[in-house]
């Protein structure tokens, strides 16, 4: 794949080459950078909506952005009831109402206007999803160990290696348009359909691919415990799978979240608002504290590069985070 890279900024940043005749290679320009906040297992950027300041989870497993309740009264914004739509997420249903929003801003980048779920069921800050309505409108870096994410438009860029922080040990696999994005990956040597999910802080198998796999929790196996839909509690059993696969990467002995209750889609009687209720497994934060990731929503691909560190560790605080 070619690797020369023109950079630019559409926010006076200067330019900068990587290889020669760059100009006749791909064109990156940079929209904007989020600064991300890592707690325990998540990924958090700052918004500010009718001058309200608040943090959002960065959440590429949701199909659509929401506000919790208490950040929409606090906005003074006029809410709808939502007839017809449903969510449903790891944890249960939540009850939601549809509200307008002009000036949501995340981070310096404004999301163009337009309506956006409100949920009325509670659960606080963590209830405010950043969704991939938002995301897939730009070709994403998402760089935890920096605490950025970085927005770009690419032109021109097609076979070219864009993981341009270090091309020579990139990898990389296609992404299943789903609404929200999907990858091929094999556990214990088995294709399966993941779910690259920034809001999920554990990598989750559902139980009924772990059944396929011939996996049977131990009556002494160890839980974990965090946070599902709409902040509430649940808790998956763990276990230690043979291997765990990406492209040319390989993760022996890796112990994953097995649980049941994994269901996350949104459904409306007039329109499909986006989901992945089919994906075998969420590939969560924990994978992606240890790598930089590209995700080439133009180009329906996604790089990756390993950046050190134990690959689905839990956080290194107490504090939970939803699985």
């Amino acid at each position: 794949m070619r690797s020369g890279i023109w950079m630019a900024s559409l926010l006076g940043m200067a330019g900068l080459f990587a290889g020669a005749n760059a100009a006749a290679e791909c064109k990156l320009l940079k929209i904007g950078e989020l600064p991300a906040t890592v707690r325990g297992n998540q990924l958090l950027v700052p918004a500010t909506v009718n001058g309200q300041k608040f943090m959002m989870l960065a959440d590429t497993g949701a199909g659509i952005t929401m506000l919790d309740d208490s950040v929409a009264k606090a906005a003074q914004l006029s809410t709808q009831n939502a007839h017809g739509v449903r969510m449903i997420g790891v944890g249960g249903e939540m009850r939601v109402e549809w509200a307008m929003m002009n000036d949501l801003t995340i981070g310096d980048v404004k999301f163009p206007a337009r309506r956006f779920l409100v949920n009325k069921s509670g659960g606080g800050a963590r209830s405010s999803l950043l969704g991939y309505d938002f995301f897939s409108l730009f070709d994403v870096e998402i760089d935890a160990k920096n605490g950025k994410i970085i927005l770009f438009k690419t032109e021109d860029c097609r076979d070219t290696n864009m993981a341009y922080w270090a091309p020579d040990r990139a990898d990389m696999v296609e992404l299943i348009s789903k609404g929200t994005p999907e990858i091929r990956v094999r556990v214990d040597g088995q294709a399966l359909t993941a779910a690259l999910d920034s809001g999920a802080g554990s990598t989750v198998v559902t139980a009924r691919i772990a059944k396929f796999l011939g996996v049977e929790a131990a009556p002494d196996a160890q839980k974990r415990a965090g946070y599902g839909l709409d902040g509430r509690k649940v808790e998956g059993v763990q276990h230690k799978f043979t291997s765990f696969a990406i492209g040319d990467e390989e993760i022996k002995n890796p112990t994953l979240t097995v649980l049941d209750a994994m269901k996350t889609s949104f459904t409306s009687t007039d329109s499909r608002l986006g989901s992945n209720p089919n994906a075998d497994m969420l590939l969560g934060f924990d994978f992606l504290r240890t790598h930089r990731v590209f995700i080439s929503n133009t180009d329906k691909k996604l790089y990756f590069t390993y950046e050190g560190g134990a690959v689905f560790a839990p956080p290194p605080s107490n504090t939970a985070s939803k699985p």
